[in-house]
């Protein structure tokens, strides 16, 4: 616990950064390239700053960002290449904010974690924007999607802005009744 790890270079490992049941951390401006099953994972930890890392080049369907059973971490201001950027499993009480995540299948992929906050994101040339996997044993997971002034963008987005404000008129719906009530429109 404690514990600043901060501008590395890491390429082509299978775990990158790796935190089980810690807290108090700080994980910022590192860059991973090629991870083979995660960039960064949290297991079990909490109140955990990640922030600032840029992650690429990650083997299909592996996890940029892993949190497992993880709660109240910040995730900011990263930005995420391919893989699975964002994954949440039996998480709560988490904020991802202000993160790219570009050429995606999936935007962000849940299961059986709710409670969390998320919002101001990019999700740019994401296929799918959110995977639930509990949604079809119906259990879906129950998260919020912006900040009751704010979502996210999400590249896919139809919907219309005719105040000019930078916020849709019409939400966005993502799976069961989740959804994003103010997505970004730039």
């Amino acid at each position: 616990s404690g514990n600043t790890v901060s501008g590395n270079v890491l390429e082509n490992n299978e775990r990158s950064i790796e935190f089980i049941d810690s807290t108090d951390n700080t994980l910022s401006d590192n860059n991973i390239t090629g991870a083979t099953v995660s960039g960064i994972s949290l297991d079990t930890s909490l109140g955990n700053t990640v922030s600032g890392n840029r992650i690429s080049d990650l083997e299909d369907g592996m996890g940029a960002l892993m949190l497992w059973k993880s709660s109240n971490n910040t995730v900011s201001r990263n930005i995420l290449f391919g893989g699975t950027p964002m994954l949440m499993i039996d998480c709560t009480g988490n904020v991802l904010s202000e993160n790219f995540v570009i050429d995606s299948e999936y935007g962000v992929v849940v299961g059986l974690s709710s409670g969390n906050t998320i919002h101001s994101n990019y999700f740019i040339n994401v296929t799918e924007y959110v995977m639930d996997t509990d949604a079809g044993a119906g259990a879906p997971s129950a998260n919020t999607w912006d900040d009751g002034t704010k979502g996210n963008y999400w590249s896919g987005y139809g919907g219309a802005d005719a105040d000019g404000n930078g916020i849709g008129d019409s939400v966005c719906v993502l799976y069961g009744d989740n959804q994003d009530n103010y997505p970004l429109m730039d």
